[in-house]
């Protein structure tokens, strides 16, 4: 069994066969052919279909966060579940700063402007690429004592 000469990763419990599709370009149409080799119980099979790879939409996780006024450079991470480097936007007090993601989604921004004391209101947003749709932005509140 192969998809574009892919091996499956895995077949579960019920005989579902399955891959990882991270690789494969979204929005298109792949053709799959299914063989069977057969054994004692059943006879040897082989069947087609077709597999259509869709952009995922990932989802941003972000808590708020206090920083001390002394620390120059405040480091905020925050999580999008994607499996590959994408780059991600955090805008706090009309700066924007950008960080990409690690192949787990996490992303550390190092946020430099924030120099007084008080409460921010920071939007975190992911504008899609070619494998990921537009994520929800998420605001966050980030306090400097």
């Amino acid at each position: 069994t192969s998809l574009n000469s892919f091996k499956p990763q895995s077949t579960d419990k019920n005989g579902q066969v399955k891959w990882l599709t991270s690789s494969l370009a979204p929005t298109k149409t792949y053709s799959v052919v299914l063989t069977f080799a057969g054994n004692n119980n059943y006879l040897e099979k082989t069947g087609k279909a077709n597999v259509k790879v869709i952009k995922a939409t990932p989802k941003i996780t972000a808590k708020a966060k206090s920083f001390k006024k002394s620390v120059k450079t405040k480091k905020y991470a925050v999580t999008l579940n994607v499996n590959q480097k994408v780059k991600v936007a955090i805008k706090v007090n009309k700066k924007t700063y950008y960080a990409y993601t690690t192949t787990k989604g996490k992303a550390t921004f190092k946020i430099t402007k924030l120099t007084k004391k008080g409460k921010y209101t920071a939007t975190v947003s992911f504008a899609g690429n070619k494998y990921y749709n537009k994520a929800k932005s998420v605001k966050v509140k980030i306090t400097v004592k």
